[in-house]
């Protein structure tokens, strides 16, 4: 990442409000106005994207210079990156830039600084070195903790060891939250890893039951795994990015969905898929060295032998109306239900499953209701194509195949038995957040605004 105190700083004066170097700008200098909120333009021919600069996005205040008759300051603010990709993942790309500010007296950079006081947050940091590729090391060092150290951001480290050391270790964090802030340790959970990861620290916080989200350590996540889903959902989907919304962007609440079979019950934060999809995600495991090629490799595989999954849906509708005209069956107490054959069904609390397939363009991570999706087996191997290259930008709800409701709670049963041909004779296993749920049946119902993140930019 780029260090901002070596970045070309633009030269701004509080004073005569114009710009003083001719380079920011080209030519005639940039007219600027500082309110008690922002760096505002005050000329709507500045092409500086990164103007205004909200206070909110502000890091660091430094006296560089004191003169006879001004102050000179340095502010390191985040901001979007340039970029002319249209790509959803990188249009909100970020990073620190710098700015050099000229005051009059120091009662002005009071004025100014008085917004800007915020507590700095202890952090939490669950690094699995394993995940994915076994990258998340080499961000922790290249990108997290120098941006930390540089704004003074304290913060623990702990590297998992063995599965569920994540759920541990954030289950000890949570409870000493609970006890308030003269017991508490850390004020925020950074996750460098991938959803299996968060899966694990998601668990552990929820293990501790409270009714209050307020009494929940809040939680980060920066991208380090083979499927960033939840970070892509809330733009950000890099490294950098992720750390910077860490420390400047608010916290926001998260639905989460309580997933029951007939032997356990867990937490999910992201998705419930069964038949093709749950398939992809549980049997590409041994190919982890691949990264995210390793589902479209598997996917591909599965396409061409037509597996089909016979399963009954039972659920409840937001929308009754929605669930008739998808050829639902109506069975009193607002439930409806399916029982066909499948191609792949999916539950999902975020628009992207990872960072290529964007499911449910329309899911919001808050709205008290999870997307169900489904894709009758009758399908062609072609549409089946069409389909997965649909769903890179979430184009897949225009085509007739893909079926989609908004649901609060739903039940999934698989149908295998000797009657059924051998294509579809095969036992799926469920993909809960993509750990694999072995079991032939789930119970799955929301629970609103049960978690916070930290570090959003905007659910995308």
């Amino acid at each position: 990442m780029e260090d901002p105190l070596h970045e070309p700083a633009v030269l701004f004066d509080y004073r005569r409000s114009s710009c003083c170097s001719n380079r920011c700008c080209g030519a005639g200098g940039v007219p600027v106005i500082f309110d008690g909120h922002a760096i505002l333009a005050a000329n709507e021919k500045v092409k500086r994207r990164d103007l205004p600069i909200p206070k909110d996005d502000v890091l660091a205040l430094e006296l560089v210079k004191q003169g006879t008759d001004d102050l000179l300051y340095r502010i390191s603010y985040a901001c979007l990156r340039d970029s002319s990709s249209s790509h959803p993942h990188r249009v909100h790309s970020r990073h620190i830039r710098t700015v050099l500010v000229r005051f009059e007296d120091a009662a002005e950079v009071t004025k100014w600084e008085s917004g800007l006081r915020r507590d700095s947050p202890r952090v939490l940091i669950v690094i699995n070195p394993v995940s994915g590729t076994g990258s998340a090391p080499r961000i922790f060092r290249r990108v997290v903790r120098p941006l930390f150290e540089r704004f003074g951001i304290s913060f623990h480290m702990e590297e998992t060891t063995h599965a569920g050391h994540a759920r541990q270790i954030a289950a000890d964090a949570a409870q000493r939250y609970q006890l308030g802030p003269r017991i508490r340790d850390h004020d925020l959970i950074l996750v460098l890893g991938g959803d299996g990861t968060m899966f694990e620290v998601v668990n552990g916080i929820l293990a501790h039951g409270t009714d209050s989200a307020d009494m929940r350590i809040p939680l980060c996540a920066v991208p380090g795994g083979s499927g960033n889903a939840l970070t892509v959902s809330i733009g950000a989907a890099d490294a950098q990015t992720a750390a910077v919304n860490a420390l400047t962007k608010p916290a926001l609440p998260l639905d989460t969905m309580e997933v029951r079979s007939s032997v356990e019950t867990r937490r999910s934060f992201l998705s419930v898929s069964f038949g093709l999809a749950a398939d992809v995600d549980l049997n590409s495991e041994h190919l982890r060295w691949m990264g995210e090629t390793r589902f479209t490799y598997i996917l591909l595989k599965r396409i061409f032998s037509r597996t089909k999954y016979r399963a009954r849906i039972l659920f409840v509708p937001v929308s009754p109306e929605e669930a008739r005209a998808h050829g639902a069956t109506a069975e009193g107490e607002g439930k409806f239900s399916l029982e066909q054959e499948f191609s792949m069904v999916f539950i999902n609390n975020t628009t992207w499953v990872n960072s290529n397939l964007k499911i449910a363009p329309h899911a919001a991570p808050a709205d008290g209701a999870f997307d169900l999706s489904w894709v009758n087996a009758s399908i062609s191997r072609l549409e089946v194509i069409r389909l997965l290259t649909a769903v890179e930008k979430g184009k897949q709800i225009h085509r007739k195949t893909w079926h989609t409701l908004k649901v609060t709670e739903c039940e999934i049963e698989s149908l295998v038995g000797d009657s059924l041909s051998p294509s579809m004779r095969k036992r799926c296993d469920f993909s809960v957040d993509g750990e694999r749920l072995r079991d032939n049946f789930v119970h799955v119902r929301i629970i609103p605004s049960s978690l916070t993140v930290v570090g959003c930019d905007l659910y995308v």
